[in-house]
């Protein structure tokens, strides 16, 4: 499978998970939390200014960490983020995990959208971007119905588990157990996610070994993650 076919598989894939909590979380917050639809348009409000900061600042980070480890990393804490949401039972925590996702998603597209533009001639670049556009929005109406789906099966809280696997096992990631040179990836996201499942007892229990355990664990996950050189100039287009 060439590049430009798994950066499109790629795109339906995201955007599914994308569109089931960007869609969904809005009937799960009025349904299940009780949002008013002034609060939820407040809400509305807050993901949107969130998400033009991350897409402002997509191009200055991955000016310095490099376009494959900036979108590997991003799908990894969105998935993380997911997890925490179906866990945590705060609407407190929801509104500021919601912005931080859309945060993390406008970072995420300008990617997508330089892999597929990268080495397209003028003449070519019309087609692949349709080829591109069709493919995101093919996942709209499946996201929609599965959203729909879950949040009335009667553990609404599964919408953010689909979508946390939907991120976890994204064809983008398969580099992270397929090279030995990356599994080092894999390592940091077991630590770290053991690290998120500490400090989760921790908020329940409060106790002091729980919270250094999780503190442990996550000091464990950067040190097993791929350390940032300065000025390699890597990026996702070389990495294939």
């Amino acid at each position: 499978m060439n590049l430009k076919t798994r950066v499109m598989l790629n795109t339906f894939t995201t955007s599914l998970a994308a569109t089931m909590l960007q869609r969904g979380a809005y009937f799960f917050t009025h349904d299940i939390r009780g949002f008013s639809q002034a609060q939820n348009l407040w809400l509305a409000l807050l993901v949107g200014i969130a998400y033009i900061g991350g897409a402002y600042n997509s191009q200055r980070i991955t000016v310095r960490f490099g376009e494959r480890r900036t979108l590997v990393t991003l799908l990894g804490a969105l998935a993380v983020l997911h997890v925490l949401l179906a866990c945590i039972s705060s609407s407190a925590f929801l509104v500021g995990a919601l912005a931080v996702v859309a945060c993390l998603q406008g970072a995420m597209w300008p990617i997508f959208e330089s892999y597929i533009s990268a080495g397209e001639t003028p003449a070519d670049l019309g087609r692949v971007l349709s080829r591109y556009n069709i493919s995101w929005a093919l996942s709209t109406a499946p996201a929609l119905f599965l959203a729909g789906l879950l949040i009335t099966s009667g553990f609404p809280w599964l919408l953010f588990v689909v979508a946390a696997a939907l991120f976890a096992l994204h064809p983008v990631a398969v580099e992270s157990v397929a090279w030995v040179s990356e599994q080092k990836n894999t390592l940091s996201t077991l630590f770290y996610l053991a690290s998120a499942l500490a400090y989760l007892r921790f908020a329940d229990r409060r106790r002091a070994a729980d919270y250094a355990l999780g503190l442990a664990l996550f000091v464990l996950a950067l040190l097993a993650a791929e350390p940032t050189r300065g000025g390699r100039g890597r990026t996702g287009h070389t990495s294939s």
